[in-house]
């Protein structure tokens, strides 16, 4: 940022540290992640399901099958439908998902 005289002032950044984290329940590498209402949606490598942590306190709530997915690299929510979308390289398709599992 310039100041009035034209010198450049420093800004000191301040890392902030996540008081909590979401245990693995596995060894497979996340892939996406997104969050709609109270939940967060985690997609693994491989995986055909979501796991759906609380969003505050990142406690594991339960799995969300995806019948019929491949490898995903992508995840989306949108809160006006309420829905997940997540990808399929396998089979070159989107799925659509309802987050409560239905």
């Amino acid at each position: 940022m310039l100041s009035a005289v034209g010198k450049r002032r420093r800004t000191r950044v301040t890392a902030r540290l996540l008081p909590q984290v979401i245990a693995a329940q596995d060894t497979s590498s996340v892939m996406a992640i997104t969050s709609l209402g109270d939940n967060v949606y985690v997609l693994r490598w491989f995986a055909r399901q979501l796991e759906v942590y609380d969003t505050v306190s990142f406690t594991h709530r339960r799995n969300v099958e995806v019948p019929g997915l491949g490898n995903s690299w992508g995840l989306a929510a949108c809160d006006h439908h309420n829905y997940l979308y997540v990808s399929d390289s396998n089979h070159d398709r989107l799925h659509r998902v309802d987050p409560s599992g239905r």
